[in-house]
């Protein structure tokens, strides 16, 4: 705690000793982005030209360093982090907040307004306290923490808009209780702080802050270009905008997919941040090995590359270094899992091994340099996994329909999809099961009935899709009506009357056939005797009588 106005003293000390390169210390903004401000090297001193006169070194040391801040003000309340950048550990942090207390009233304001370049953005502060009120003024801060007055409401005077502003700034409500203005068409420079001050009787100021955050998104730009097989089309596209916007390939045909995706980010900073280059998000399958890059795009005069991994609790845990003097570094724990691809003070980059769920999250590369202190890329490694799916056919109720379910299991959840070939036969009653298994993989089952068979063999398949990773297709064939299924039984069914009974039907069946051909041959047998008897009778009545006289 401190008053306004007063000198600040903040220290930071190592308990443990360790071979440290270099103290950094920096300032958090209300937006959680860090600055460096001043830094300390083997009895070198730095203080960043912002800074000069504000803030000096009370003790410089490796292990024992802190800073004054002269004169502390409203804009120098909040959070600030000395960094010990140690060989081979990496970055060890401290953190200390600065609160500030004095003669304070309460004010309403926005404490962030979001706007897009190019619209009005309306500012408002309203005093919510009865106070004998002078004058209204605004104020806005430079990145420095210096203020410039814009604009000015007296209740003799009335309105004034400083010269440079006029046609910019306008008021909106003018008063004494309650003052907004208006900014026009608002622009990059534009953005940042604004203070109201309410300048009362006896009390003196009275200050509200909001601060201006502009957002903008230009029209993504398609290439595609032609690879080297027939077959595939490598397809690129860039958007700019602030804060980075998320690009999404996609392509309406189902029989298409994307493979091989990668996402370069390159973020253009102002002031001591430099441009490091680095891939927004990387994807993998389990048990691949990944590459994780960062590029310093600007030179500068860097001591260390320390890689780091984010928890999911926003620690930074060090694993890799990689130091000018001392080289490559894999800490205990890492060892023959994190292996430097690229060891460099510019360019470095990094292979983990065989990735698992445990692997996955957020990674840092800090580019320790002096006097700016670290610069910092960010990478996100995303884990995928599908299995092929399970396709599963069962006979419903009626001989022209078919329940066909498919399961999936991947992670994130998969898309299960039905398909069949035919277009006389379609699927209706659809629905869909998701499962979430302890091991954080999902379980998508979809079931549908299929209709419109006319006795036919009909194949049905199941594709299951991930992300941009190539689908997995299963088929099945259904098999031509049967005659079982013809009379009514289930040839799967295992059911011994079902087979008694048709045996006893197939030979009742045999003994008719057999019965009819017996009797045919007897008919025949009878009728060829009677036809022999009477030709003996017929020769017997023809024989010659003889003539007694001779």
């Amino acid at each position: 705690m401190a008053a306004v106005g007063e000198d600040v003293h903040l220290s930071c000390q190592l308990m443990q000793s360790r071979d440290v390169l270099q103290v950094t210390w920096q300032k958090l903004s209300p937006e959680g982005k860090e600055k460096n401000f001043v830094g300390y090297r083997n009895f070198e001193q730095g203080v960043s030209e912002d800074f000069l006169g504000k803030v000096e070194f009370k003790d410089a040391g490796l292990q024992n360093c802190s800073i004054v801040i002269r004169k502390v003000m409203e804009q120098d309340e909040g959070c600030y982090l000395c960094l010990f950048n140690t060989f081979p550990d990496g970055s060890l942090t401290g953190r200390t907040c600065l609160q500030l207390y004095g003669l304070t009233a309460v004010i309403q304001t926005q404490q962030t307004v979001m706007a897009a370049v190019g619209e009005d953005v309306h500012l408002s502060c309203q005093l919510m306290e009865s106070r004998d009120v002078l004058q209204v003024t605004w104020q806005k801060l430079s990145p420095e923490g210096k203020k410039k007055n814009l604009a000015t409401y007296n209740k003799h005077f009335g309105q004034t808009v400083n010269p440079g502003f006029k046609g910019k700034v306008e008021f909106k409500d003018a008063g004494l209780q309650n003052c907004s203005i208006v900014i026009r068409k608002v622009m990059e420079q534009d953005e940042g702080c604004y203070l109201c001050l309410f300048n009362t009787f006896l009390d003196g100021y009275l200050t509200g802050r909001t601060c201006l955050q502009l957002y903008e998104l230009h029209e993504p730009i398609l290439q595609i270009r032609e690879s080297k097989s027939t077959e595939e089309t490598v397809v690129s596209c860039s958007a700019t905008g602030r804060p980075a916007p998320t690009l999404t390939l996609n392509v309406p045909q189902q029989d298409l997919y994307f493979s091989h995706n990668s996402t370069v980010s390159v973020t253009n900073t102002n002031g001591l941040t430099a441009v490091i280059q680095t891939q927004q998000t990387v994807m993998a399958a389990v048990g691949e090995d990944v590459h994780l890059s960062c590029q310093l795009m600007q030179s500068r005069d860097v001591l260390q590359v320390t890689w780091q991994k984010l928890s999911r609790e926003g620690k930074n845990k060090n694993f890799a270094t990689y130091n000018k003097q001392f080289g490559q570094t894999v800490n205990a724990g890492f060892q023959g899992k994190v292996e430097f691809e690229d060891a460099g003070l510019q360019n470095c980059s990094i292979v983990i091994r065989k990735v698992m769920e445990q692997d996955e999250g957020c990674y840092l590369c800090l580019f320790n340099t002096f006097p700016d202190g670290s610069l910092t890329g960010r990478t996100c490694l995303q884990l995928y996994e599908l299995h092929e799916p399970i396709l599963q056919i069962r006979e419903s109720n009626s001989t022209e329909e078919t329940v066909v379910s498919c399961s999936a299991t991947g992670r994130p959840a998969p898309t299960v999809t039905l398909n069949v070939p035919q277009q006389d036969l379609y699927f209706s009653h659809n629905s869909t099961v998701s499962v979430t298994n302890t091991n954080g993989t999902v379980t998508v089952t979809t079931t549908a009935v299929l209709s419109g068979f006319h006795g036919n063999d009909t194949q049905v398949g199941c594709a299951a899709r991930l992300l941009s990773v190539p689908e997995i297709q299963v088929f099945k064939t259904i098999p031509a009506v049967k005659l079982f299924s013809v009379l009514g039984f289930d040839d799967e069914s295992g059911s011994d009357e079902n087979f008694t009974l048709i045996v006893t039907l197939i030979t009742a069946v045999v003994v008719v056939c057999v019965a009819v051909v017996v009797t045919v041959l007897l008919r025949h047998k009878h009728k060829n005797s009677l036809s022999h008897r009477d030709a003996e009778e017929m020769e017997m009545t023809q024989e010659p009588i003889e003539d007694p006289d001779e």
